[in-house]
């Protein structure tokens, strides 16, 4: 019998990460530093954030399959005073915002779906994705003026791949193509306005793909 991966525990352990580091912050002049790959793509997150808020720094975020994590270091990098972020994810039941972010959990779309977002981030989701061309919550996504990827692996041929993570155990990434994510999750609607990679070594796959890549990408609506 196949085992699935607990994300109900993942989220939960996550979770009370965040708060550990939330509450790092709590005294510090400054951002505590994140490890291996978390300084980067945090970094490209909080800039793009301040490239989504308007004059009086409002901006609205939707974290698409995330958690906590993601958010708690952005207080001593931006302001965050006029941010709002929804974090959507079905695995999130008894996460708690113990935060001063304004931040809510969703498992259920329907409570956004009238929403439109200055940004949908998908920080390492779209690997643990079956389905992308269909996906649920893909016209709210569309809805948005940015979308940013991160921490994701990305195939610059025209291959999808589906690979066991070597970190984790039952576990597996679906590999999908740019052009294919172009094309089937943003339907041609967004431009790239920056890309950037990653050390390999924070895929969790064996290096054996030549035109894989953990990425970094920022669309904008055409």
């Amino acid at each position: 019998m196949k085992r699935i991966y607990n994300w109900n525990n993942y989220n939960l352990k996550r979770n009370k990460e965040a708060i550990k580091n939330f509450n790092k912050n709590k005294n510090r002049k400054v951002n505590f530093q994140e490890t291996e790959i978390y300084q980067k793509v945090r970094d490209i997150y909080a800039f793009t954030i301040l490239m989504c808020q308007n004059k009086n720094e409002n901006s609205n975020i939707l974290d698409y399959g995330g958690n906590l994590m993601s958010h708690v270091n952005l207080v001593k990098k931006i302001n965050t005073k006029n941010t709002k972020i929804s974090i959507f994810n079905p695995y999130i039941n008894k996460l708690k915002n113990k935060t001063n972010l304004k931040i809510n959990f969703i498992n259920n779309l329907k409570k956004i779906k009238d929403q439109k977002f200055d940004l949908t981030f998908l920080g390492s989701v779209i690997q643990y994705l079956k389905q992308i061309n269909n996906l649920n919550g893909q016209s709210i996504i569309l809805r948005s003026r940015y979308i940013l990827i991160t921490h994701t692996p990305v195939n610059f041929s025209k291959e999808i791949i589906f690979v066991k993570q070597e970190n984790a155990k039952n576990l597996y990434q679906t590999v999908y193509p740019l052009e294919y994510i172009e094309k089937k999750l943003l339907k041609n609607k967004f431009k790239i306005i920056f890309k950037s990679i990653n050390d390999f070594k924070y895929l969790g796959i064996r290096k054996k793909y030549n035109n894989v890549f953990s990425t970094n990408i920022l669309f904008k609506k055409k």
